[in-house]
């Protein structure tokens, strides 16, 4: 298949857009996701696609919590935001109202 046909058939794929946040003591992060499945409805289990050598992979290897949140069609720039790799130490929540659910993650 032509490289070119085969990325416009790809991108024709419907999927959701997400921001997945992460909290490992005491410090929050979060990072767009795009792939996101439900694995099980009992007990209710879902797998997100996180980048293996990324800040928030470390995170959730230590402190075993994330949060999906699912973002609407208005909420590009969020989603443009967190696509932006993380560096130890940078607050990419900064800038950006959040708040913390029972788990600590934004």
């Amino acid at each position: 298949m032509d490289l070119e046909a085969k990325k416009k058939a790809l991108r024709r794929i419907v999927h959701g857009v997400y921001v997945v946040g992460v909290v490992d003591q005491g410090q929050l992060n979060a990072f767009t996701a795009t792939w996101l499945t439900q694995v099980s409805f009992e007990p209710p289990l879902v797998v997100v696609g996180v980048r293996a050598d990324g800040v928030s992979h470390k995170m959730i290897e230590a402190s075993r919590v994330f949060v999906v949140n699912f973002l609407t069609t208005e909420q590009k720039s969020l989603a443009q935001h967190f696509l932006k790799p993380a560096h130890l130490g940078e607050d990419k929540m900064a800038e950006i109202p959040h708040r913390v659910g029972q788990t600590g993650a934004p």
